[in-house]
């Protein structure tokens, strides 16, 4: 029993390292981008195929016709990793699915990621992109990560001139919008 223990409480430190090590990559980003021409709902499906498995579902809208941008395809599809890992955890589920979407204009493309799980107080909104911070200080690393998620999520959008909003209600769900330049 005590080696299973520190066999489990090994694997934990490992992982945090891991987390620690690819945030530290992601401050340093920009240079580090290997930028292809990608399609932008092809990397989205593939992202979402990852969590079929869980609950609640997560439904990719009809998306337009979505030109091909210039991105790190694998950072990308590790930010909406990240994002979807979220949508998935804080929703019960029994919830109604988690909507994705996307859209172009002009100047960016959008993708947005709707739930309808137990949301973020409002308070805890300007912080949630600290590295590190968790909205519930009483939920284990075990349970539910080191925090960094998100922080990484917006340190690749970032790096590919885009940036991230979230808007959220307690027990109501959570929208979060992509920007991402189309000429990044």
């Amino acid at each position: 029993p005590e080696r299973a223990s520190v066999e489990e409480d090994l694997n934990e430190i490992e992982k945090k390292i891991t987390d620690l090590l690819e945030t530290a990559r992601a401050l340093n980003i920009k240079s580090s981008l290997q930028v292809s021409r990608v399609d932008l709902a092809e990397l989205i499906q593939k992202t979402a195929a990852l969590f079929e498995a869980g609950r609640p579902e997560i439904r990719i809208a009809d998306m337009p016709d979505l030109t091909p941008i210039n991105l790190d395809a694998e950072l990308m599809g590790r930010a909406l990793k990240n994002i979807l890992d979220n949508a998935q955890k804080y929703s019960p589920d029994h919830a109604a699915p988690i909507e994705v979407s996307a859209s172009m204009d002009k100047a960016e493309t959008i993708i947005s990621i709707q739930d309808s799980g137990i949301g973020i107080p409002e308070e805890d909104l300007d912080f949630i992109f600290e590295p590190f911070y968790r909205v519930d200080k009483a939920r284990t690393p075990q349970q539910d990560g080191y925090g960094l998620g998100l922080s990484l999520a917006k340190n690749i959008i970032e790096a590919h001139g885009g940036h991230i909003h979230i808007a959220s209600e307690s027990d109501r769900g959570t929208l979060v919008k992509i920007h991402l330049p189309r000429s990044a």
